[in-house]
């Protein structure tokens, strides 16, 4: 995922959501459960990309954690440009 933001602005990180609440994104076989989310993907991803103009971000358990293992995860990210 490619957060951007236009020349002169920079990210402010709202919410990142890391995990599974809902089963109609990436739909997967192994979604089990749709109450799954990690407790510091907003934390992480305020660490990765507040302030920038551009960050590159992988929705991969080992920088996210595993909230749940047994269900196919994906990173949802809101932001303002300021």
């Amino acid at each position: 995922m490619y957060l951007s933001c236009p020349e002169d602005l920079v990210l402010e990180i709202d919410t990142a959501i890391y995990g599974r609440t809902r089963k109609d994104i990436c739909p997967h076989r192994a979604n089990k459960r749709t109450n799954c989310k990690s407790k510091t993907s907003t934390e992480i991803v305020k660490k990765l990309c507040q302030g920038k103009q551009l960050c590159h971000l992988s929705a991969k358990k080992i920088i996210l954690g595993d909230p749940c293992g047994d269900t196919y995860k994906y990173l949802e990210v809101t932001y303002e440009c300021l």
